[in-house]
């Protein structure tokens, strides 16, 4: 489930504050407009490891990756599994070979091999 635009009037220090999971949920316009200007460190992990980059190439979310990427993160950080997130979308992409979701999957792949 995404959640809307508003972090329901967080502070850019409660924002920083929150955890990669918590950060997720939210739309793009959340990432863009309240997330990346409170100047939370986008490379962050969670216990798994995992980067908000991460999470949004599993997840699809390719408005999201696209957004991070124009901010800089890092697409060299392996979760505690060794996988990068471009690691995730080759999985994605042969997990979902019949599924309608492919091709999002195949955009975000080309969005990482810049």
């Amino acid at each position: 489930m995404i959640r809307g635009t508003y972090l329901n009037g967080l502070t850019p220090e409660k924002i920083r504050n929150l955890s990669v999971n918590e950060l997720s949920i939210y739309n793009v316009e959340a990432l863009k407009f309240t997330i990346i200007p409170s100047g939370i460190d986008l490379n962050r992990q969670n216990s798994e490891g995992k980067t908000l980059l991460h999470i949004y190439v599993e997840k699809g979310y390719t408005t999201h990756v696209e957004k991070l990427l124009q901010h800089d993160v890092d697409e060299e950080i392996e979760d505690h599994c060794g996988k990068l997130p471009r690691d995730s979308v080759n999985d994605l992409i042969f997990r979902n070979q019949n599924h309608r979701s492919l091709c999002k999957y195949k955009r975000i792949k080309k969005l990482l091999v810049h």
